[in-house]
């Protein structure tokens, strides 16, 4: 597929866009806004390409508009591209038919981009781990589909013409293949195998309609596979945990939105809520991935990762709830998430996680201490684990 797209009434300003361009727009604007690496981490994926021959793309695609790229400084002094779709280019998706014509760009604030671009960095972690199985991800709460391979059918005898505005031409835009294939009727099938669907959080109502929309539970990203929910929360350090060792577990601790205790109890209500599917969390902390703009990054990770565990192995009734959680810095986020993606999309339930928080609950009701970084080594031996799960994910995580 080709796409023309005409800047002016002359034919010789013009940007040409194919599929996959068109593909990665669609992941753009579900995003909101990407770094400029991040992007080309996505696009890669779909399509090889040198970092060169992308940054001559974004220029090409900011000077006719289609995105709009920022420049944001580092904390080592360099400056980082920052990626967002325009009005420009969301109604070249509407033209083609990918988007609803009401669709609203989604706004995302800069002002703590750090937690954002994290954020955005684990959604293309999961992409990166789910396209090698899968031929899409259905996006954005279902409104469309987006492939992670090039349709070869989608050939056709004319290419496809834009105008940036009316007054220049009319529009040529043929019926498209894989349009008609992606219809909702293709969607709501495959919501009930393992296609991988994305949610953007904030247009998510499902907690709100069964806790209320005073809960203040809103994860950073949410993904569902099969009959499963699994919710992102990236930490950047700022959110409390209870450093008091009486883990008395009082109304206004379950209550308290800035904590993380807070948080996981409403987690658990949600999940107790919700006895259709089942529920998994995983809390990243921002380090000093650089894929990221590190300025946020917490001082010494190992040590909140570690009080992350320890408090919520404490939490009332931890040992019989119905969320299952880990814990891990985002270098190891890829690893986490794709033992759990590899456990759901086998439908194999792994011994790992249970077997492991058993064993810490035990210790810590007897008074002691684990040691984190040792538990590994001295408590779930490796040969317990079942050969799909043989990547020792138990070290920064609950697994």
């Amino acid at each position: 597929m080709k796409v023309y797209y005409y800047l002016s009434k002359s034919k010789k300003r013009r940007i040409q866009l194919e599929s996959i361009d068109i593909y990665a727009l669609l992941f753009l604007n579900e995003q909101g806004i990407l770094s400029q690496p991040q992007f080309y981490e996505f696009y890669s994926l779909l399509k090889h390409i040198s970092d060169a021959a992308f940054r001559r793309k974004m220029s090409r695609w900011d000077n006719a508009n289609i995105v709009e790229k920022s420049k944001e400084k580092m904390q080592n002094g360099y400056e980082m591209a920052i990626i967002n779709l325009t009005p420009a280019g969301q109604t070249i998706l509407k033209k083609l038919g990918y988007l609803g014509m009401e669709e609203k760009l989604k706004y995302q604030a800069k002002s703590n981009l750090d937690h954002t671009l994290a954020i955005k960095q684990s959604v293309i972690e999961v992409l990166k781990c789910v396209s090698q199985k899968e031929p899409f991800y259905i996006a954005d709460g279902g409104k469309y589909v987006i492939p992670f391979r090039e349709d070869k059918d989608e050939e056709l005898e004319e290419p496809i013409i834009i105008y940036k505005k009316q007054n220049f031409g009319n529009d040529f835009i043929p019926p498209l293949k894989s349009l008609s294939q992606y219809k909702a009727p293709f969607i709501d099938r495959h919501k009930e195998l393992d296609v991988l669907q994305s949610f953007v959080p904030q247009e998510f109502t499902l907690i709100d309609k069964q806790l209320g929309d005073k809960t203040g539970l809103i994860p950073d990203w949410i993904f569902k596979i099969r009959d499963t929910y699994l919710y992102i929360e990236v930490d950047s350090g700022n959110e409390k945990i209870k450093t008091k060792r009486d883990h008395t577990n009082t109304i206004i601790e379950k209550h308290d939105v800035r904590s993380i205790e807070g948080k996981l109890y409403r987690y658990e209500d949600w999940a107790r809520n919700d006895r259709e599917h089942n529920h998994k969390v995983i809390f990243a902390l921002m380090d000093d991935s650089d894929v990221v703009i590190t300025k946020n990054i917490h001082s010494n990770k190992d040590i909140r990762i570690a009080n992350l565990k320890h408090e919520i192995a404490h939490m009332n009734d931890y040992n019989n709830w119905k969320i299952e959680v880990y814990v891990t810095g985002m270098k190891r986020f890829h690893t986490v998430f794709e033992a759990v993606y590899l456990e759901l999309f086998n439908n194999i339930k792994s011994y790992n996680y249970e077997v492991y928080k058993k064993t810490f609950i035990t210790l810590i009701k007897a008074g002691l201490k684990p040691n984190w970084k040792n538990l590994k080594f001295t408590v779930v031996a490796k040969h317990f684990y079942p050969a799909l799960c043989n990547r020792q994910v138990v070290l920064n995580t609950f697994c």
